[in-house]
């Protein structure tokens, strides 16, 4: 967080000022609405029924519930993600870069207590999108590089448009990957054996 800190103003200037992008010259472009369709909660809606379909038709007879354990971790990760990001939000209440030419400007404590509009710290899309992302990651290993180089050009996508700093989509994505990593933790809870159950039938073999 303090390296991001440190270069979000650099960051900002280059983009503004050295290259002269302006939102709408990176907002509606094809590749632009895809990176930013990671951090669009139906896309991970639709990921997590998918992975549902599949589960439920490979499900073990004697243990249908399995089946909607790695469909809830992937819909609850983003979902909780953005609520916590909205929650952080307000308690920081630093505002968007775009709106005070790349400089930090902070609203007073709790001003914004009932709308975030306008608030960028943590951003909410990159919450959704690492949270999603790294939940999907963690039950699926081998999909992990796609999976990270789409919430990275997330992430990207939100500081190219001006909507937020660096350090937003960084706090945002740390934020979500506790989260994410929490609910994988305790749906595999869950499906461990028993540890004494573990060391009976050692004994007995």
């Amino acid at each position: 967080m303090i390296a991001a800190t440190a270069i979000d103003r650099p960051v900002y200037w280059v983009l503004r000022r050295v290259l002269e992008i302006e939102k709408p010259d990176v907002e509606g472009e094809d590749w632009w609405e895809f990176l930013r369709a990671f951090g669009y909660l139906p896309t991970w809606v639709f990921i997590a029924g998918t992975v549902l379909l599949f589960d439920r038709l490979h499900a073990d007879p004697r243990r249908p519930n399995r089946a909607f354990t790695r469909a809830s971790v992937i819909l609850l990760a983003p979902v909780l993600s953005g609520l916590a990001a909205e929650v952080l939000k307000v308690l920081f209440a630093r505002e968007r870069p775009d709106g005070h030419d790349g400089w930090y400007h902070f609203r007073p404590i709790f001003s914004s207590l009932f709308d975030s509009g306008g608030l960028g710290l943590p951003s909410s899309p990159t919450a959704v999108d690492f949270g999603g992302a790294w939940a999907t990651a963690l039950l699926f290993p081998f999909a992990r590089p796609a999976l990270l180089v789409g919430a990275i050009g997330c992430a990207a996508s939100r500081v190219l448009a001006h909507a937020h700093f660096v350090s937003d989509c960084v706090l945002a994505a740390i934020v979500a990957m506790v989260i994410a990593r929490a609910l994988f933790e305790a749906a595999n809870e869950g499906r461990r054996p028993n540890a004494s159950l573990i060391d009976v039938r050692r004994r007995l073999g």
